[in-house]
């Protein structure tokens, strides 16, 4: 996707001609369903979208969420708890099936969707969220850098990787000083390879696309892991090929030899 979150017009032509010869598209992002409903219906190709780093499947052609997996409060009120004290100026947010919530103090980078509730983190992860979210304080506004503790990604994501452990799944997929948490045992990578059991799809017949570090597992387990030109070094290192970048039609690139 472009930073627009529009997809270009070569690319969305060569994921039609894959749909057309019989591919299955999907679409594997982090992104709640909210902010991808109106791109998936507007592909040719209605491909099926894992959101929240899988927490969710959206299914563009019938326009509703098919599947959720959602942190338990309890286990959520813990990560938030072991957050708080490994980051003490942390603020929080959560995505949820219905919505997004947050706490006073947290900085918004986008624009809040209609209904958003504003409570004490300990209240919002009562609903149940598909995807927790951490961020550092920004006084001077959304585009400020990220203060002093959070500018460092590898440090600050093995500082709250210790404080989570094994009670979820941690990721940084944004180089912000974004902290993202799922359900234990939710990635894209487990995503995926559960959607294609369903469909009947072995490993070997899935080609994936990806350009941040919470993409090397989907990469590694896919027949055909392809990075994309703008990727981490550690990223194309897994990667079976390494295309253009997002924005120069990378993805194109690749299909078009497969489905010219």
């Amino acid at each position: 996707m472009l930073p627009d979150g529009s997809v270009s017009e070569r690319n969305a032509a060569a994921l039609a001609r894959a749909a057309t010869a019989g591919a299955t598209i999907v679409l594997v992002t982090g992104r709640p369903h909210r902010r991808v409903e109106a791109l998936a219906r507007s592909l040719p190709c209605h491909p099926i979208v894992l959101c929240a780093n899988g927490a969710l499947v959206y299914d563009a052609s019938a326009g509703k969420v098919v599947r959720a997996h959602p942190i338990d409060p309890a286990t959520a009120a813990v990560v938030v708890a072991r957050l708080r004290a490994a980051l003490p100026d942390a603020a929080f947010a959560v995505e949820h099936v219905g919505g997004f919530g947050y706490e006073p103090g947290y900085p918004l980078t986008y624009d809040v969707p209609d209904g958003a509730l504003v409570a004490v983190v300990e209240e919002l992860v009562a609903v149940g969220p598909t995807k927790l979210l951490a961020r550092g304080p920004r006084p001077d506004g959304p585009v400020a850098a990220p203060p002093p503790g959070w500018a460092d990604p590898e440090a600050l994501y093995a500082l709250a990787r210790a404080a989570v452990g094994e009670l979820a799944e941690l990721t940084m997929s944004a180089t912000d000083g974004l902290l993202e948490v799922a359900a234990r045992g939710v990635t894209k990578a487990v995503a995926l390879a559960g959607l294609a059991r369903e469909l009947g799809v072995t490993a070997e017949e899935v080609v994936a696309f990806g350009d941040m570090r919470n993409d090397i597992p989907m990469l590694e387990w896919a027949g055909h892991g392809v990075a994309m030109g703008n990727a981490p070094a550690d990223v194309q290192a897994v990667a079976d090929e390494v295309t253009r970048r997002f924005d120069e039609d990378g993805v194109a690139v690749v299909l078009e030899r497969a489905f010219p």
